[in-house]
């Protein structure tokens, strides 16, 4: 009898010291991140190589994410085309007016080919992806967040509705209150929705998206010059007063205000200089010069630091919104259809 309690106690013992060692070892593990996977310079390559021939889809694929990440989580519902099984009357995400003009879909799939079989990449990881290597291409490496990103194994979505992005994205004629609103939703504070919002340092615009503003929303010298722009091209009106034409920047009275008015077409914190004068296109904004939130409106026209530090959280908490519990899904091998 003395014997088998030894025994025992032998191996009590022998338990008590392997375990906490077992659970150290397990909590020292660190999570994979999108920066320890070795296709990440291959995925920049090929998003760079797309943007080359391509350049209006850097800006999209930064909006791609976000109309995807911000209704259902980022789950790649809004590359779906319109199928009889989805919604109502057929017609999925991307066939919602809110979604009117989203570019990029081709290099979606791109990614998916490339590096889904081998790196088990699915369609949702890969907007999350290109959106990043967009971002860091067009703000010339300033913003960069690839070590919050976790590595692929995003589940594709079965279902999308057109119905969804009307219910979650905020128009662009949003006041603040439904700004934060909206983001309240998704658990973003005020300050990152103004620190998101200068996204639209970058891009282009369809003028019935902002034509005519509201009441007090725009400098009137800015509005009198916009006509110029959109009577150029009414689908395609650069966001950012600062890459508009000599005309229009002159006759808007603009202030540069240390913005580097050679830098057209980069994604940096010059979005700010121009709410505070009132020359965005937006209604939504126009509304950051809340009261609640232009003390981060000038922070960050005074700081570019801060905020590609600030937009790079945002951006990386943003994709990592998650599709709801229990929704149906899988890995799509086309990034438009049910497999």
């Amino acid at each position: 009898m003395e014997k088998k309690v030894s025994l025992f106690l032998l191996v009590a013992l022998a338990i008590a010291v392997v375990l906490p060692v077992q659970v150290q070892s397990a909590r020292a593990v660190p999570a994979i991140t999108y920066r320890d996977t070795a296709f990440r310079k291959d995925v920049r390559a090929l998003v760079e190589s797309w943007l080359t021939t391509n350049p209006g889809f850097g800006p999209g694929l930064i909006r791609l994410a976000f109309h995807d990440c911000f209704v259902n989580g980022c789950d790649a519902s809004v590359l779906l085309l319109s199928t009889p099984i989805n919604g109502s009357d057929g017609r999925t995400e991307r066939a919602a007016g809110s979604n009117t003009g989203l570019r990029g879909f081709p290099v979606i799939q791109d990614i998916r080919d490339k590096f889904g079989p081998g790196q088990g990449v699915t369609c949702a990881d890969a907007i999350v992806y290109a959106a990043h290597e967009a971002i860091n291409i067009l703000s010339k490496g300033t913003i960069a967040y690839d070590n919050l990103l976790a590595g692929p194994g995003r589940p594709d979505s079965i279902r999308s509705s057109s119905d969804d992005p009307g219910r979650f994205l905020p128009g662009p004629r949003s006041s603040f209150a439904q700004l934060e609103a909206a983001f309240k939703v998704k658990k973003f504070i005020p300050q990152e929705i103004v620190a998101l919002s200068g996204a639209h340092a970058i891009g282009v615009s369809q003028a019935t998206s902002f034509n005519p503003p509201a009441s007090g929303q725009m400098d009137p010298n800015y509005q009198a010059a916009l006509a110029g722009e959109v009577a150029a091209d009414a689908m395609a009106v650069r966001n950012n007063i600062r890459d508009m034409s000599n005309k229009t920047i002159t006759d808007s009275q603009y202030k540069p205000n240390n913005v580097n008015m050679l830098a057209v077409g980069i994604l940096d914190n010059s979005f700010y200089n121009a709410v505070l004068q009132k020359m965005v296109l937006f209604g939504s904004d126009a509304a950051l010069k809340d009261p609640s939130v232009v003390a981060n409106v000038m922070q960050y026209m005074n700081n570019a630091t801060k905020w590609n530090e600030d937009f790079g959280f945002a951006m990386a908490k943003l994709s990592k919104l998650a599709a709801p519990k229990g929704a149906a899904s899988a890995s799509r091998r086309d990034c438009s259809a049910m497999n």
